[in-house]
Parts: C-alpha cells; sequence; structure tokens
C-alpha cells in the first residue's frame, strides 16, 4: 500500500464516499482494487 501512494495520491480518496469521487478518481480506486487484490491471490 506504501507503494501505491507513493505513486499516485490515494491519500484523500482513501475516506471518500464512492458518490462523491470523479469518474477518473473511481477509475484509478478501481485499477488500483485489482492490483491488490492480485497480491493477495
Amino acid at each position: 500500500m506504501k507503494l501505491y501512494r507513493s505513486l499516485v495520491d490515494i491519500e484523500p480518496l482513501l475516506h471518500k464516499p464512492v458518490r462523491q469521487m470523479s469518474l477518473g478518481q473511481r477509475t484509478l480506486s478501481d485499477i488500483l482494487a485489482a492490483f491488490l487484490t492480485g497480491l493477495f491471490l
């Protein structure tokens, strides 16, 4: 998670409701979630 925080400014999005995110923010969150899911499989 530290790697993703350093690559992308994800900190402000961690506690933001999905309804309030822009399309780009949601896409970025989905991509990061896919990477994280792949790490734990």
